[in-house]
């Protein structure tokens, strides 16, 4: 028979086994490993990442300097051109009067009957009438508007007498004498109303009413003027 001894062995041997066979026997719920967040599951050498290039700056653009500004061409300001109104007066026609007899007494001048006869261009100066009343100037040489800030006018001295032609239209029973009598006071001078308009008339005989004709200046100027 076995010893006593013997028999505790035997019992410990078989306990031992039948616990090794009951552990690798019964399912274990084995705990994951731990990971890291940044570490894939597995690895075993960290990642190493590769050196980031630094930006390539790119070469730096030629700019071109700003061009010069030249200064504006100063060009010289032109004259205000203005016109100065005429202003008149006016004149009743008394008895015995002519043109004449009125540029005497309104300017001085006898010649500047034309003065007379430019403000008044509807006015026949044979048919006078008494009470009859006449546009005069103040200024002789501002009729119609005069023209100020014009360079050549202010350097060309304003004429003291009428140098321009008047108008006239010829009337039934005109004759060059009648006209002459009329604006210079004089029929002998028909001749130079003839020469003034050598393009209408070869001679006094081709005088017609209707016809416009050109009055000269009074070639006498204030001597003989006047009645």
């Amino acid at each position: 028979m076995r010893s006593g001894r013997e028999r505790l062995a035997l019992g410990l041997g078989l306990l031992a086994a039948l616990w090794v066979v009951v552990y690798w026997a019964w399912p274990v719920e084995r705990e994951p490993a731990i990971t890291f967040a940044d570490e894939p599951a597995g690895a075993s050498e960290p990642i190493v990442q590769a050196p980031v290039p630094a930006p390539v700056q790119p070469p730096p653009v030629a700019t071109r300097p700003p061009p010069e500004r030249t200064p504006a061409t100063a060009f010289p300001e032109r004259p205000r051109v203005g016109v100065v109104a005429p202003e008149f007066t006016t004149h009743t026609v008394r008895a015995g009067e002519s043109f004449q007899t009125i540029a005497k007494k309104a300017y001085g001048d006898a010649a500047l009957w034309s003065v007379v006869a430019r403000a008044n261009p509807r006015v026949d100066p044979r048919k006078l009438r008494v009470g009859q009343e006449l546009r005069l100037p103040v200024d002789p040489n501002n009729v119609q508007g005069l023209t100020v800030g014009d360079p050549k006018a202010v350097d060309a001295p304003p004429p003291t007498r009428a140098a321009q032609a008047v108008e006239y239209i010829v009337q039934p029973g005109d004759t060059l004498g009648a006209i002459a009598k009329t604006y210079y006071n004089s029929s002998a001078l028909w001749q130079v109303i003839l020469d003034a308009n050598r393009s209408l008339l070869s001679r006094p005989q081709d005088l017609r009413p209707g016809m416009k004709l050109l009055i000269p200046p009074d070639p006498r100027g204030a001597t003989g003027s006047g009645r």
